[in-house]
């Protein structure tokens, strides 16, 4: 089930860009993908974007643009092997833990890339995973937003000090649709304007 959100911007002299990610629990580094961005968020703005509850997986090898994606749930289990000289991915059974996606490197001598979409955006990847190794992804409905420039894209890694700046965690659990809306208040500094994010409009399940 899709949950249905509106970006809505209420500051009048913001232009900028918006990011939008999710936090790895199983494996959180610090870092983090940009799972949405928002360009040139006017004031004024109504942005519709859907959360849904599920993902989308694939893998990557150094060689190679990545696998088809394969529909995902929390606590699927997936695994990675060659198939007539090709890498394929196809679906395991049920993960070791009920609250993960589970990759499995079955591979003989390559690693990879684990990949996790939502919305068909890339939301989280871990890299560098051995010969039968697995990549552990747990994710709960908390989405975190915060405004960015233009130092990466959509899909790209942030780097730690970038993520620990966005501390605005909102809340998804049980809800079906709701706004989110930026509005901007005054820090006490002439160069730091201090830009905050909440829940509104709230309809719950």
């Amino acid at each position: 089930m899709d949950i249905k959100l509106t970006f809505v911007n209420t500051v009048e002299d913001y232009h900028g860009n918006v990011v939008f990610f999710q936090k790895n629990a199983e494996s959180f580094s610090g870092e983090a993908t940009a799972w949405k961005i928002l360009k040139g968020t006017n004031n004024g703005w109504g942005v519709p974007f859907d959360f849904p509850t599920g993902f989308q997986v694939a893998v990557q090898n150094a060689d190679g643009a990545p696998t088809p994606q394969l529909t995902a749930e929390l606590g699927d289990k997936f695994i990675v092997e060659m198939d007539a000289g090709s890498m394929k991915l196809s679906a395991a059974g049920k993960a070791s833990n009920p609250k993960c996606i589970e990759i499995l490197n079955d591979l003989p001598n390559q690693s990879i890339t684990a990949l996790i979409y939502k919305d068909e955006d890339l939301l989280a990847k871990l890299e560098n995973g051995a010969p039968s190794q697995t990549a552990s992804f747990e994710f709960n409905e908390k989405l975190w937003v915060g405004v960015c420039g233009d130092e990466f894209q959509q899909g790209q890694t942030m780097k730690r000090e970038t993520v620990e700046a966005i501390n605005t965690e909102l809340n998804l659990f049980a809800i079906t649709s709701a706004d989110i809306v930026m509005k901007k208040h005054d820090s006490g500094k002439s160069d730091a304007d201090v830009y905050t994010f909440e829940l509104e409009n709230v309809v719950n399940k």
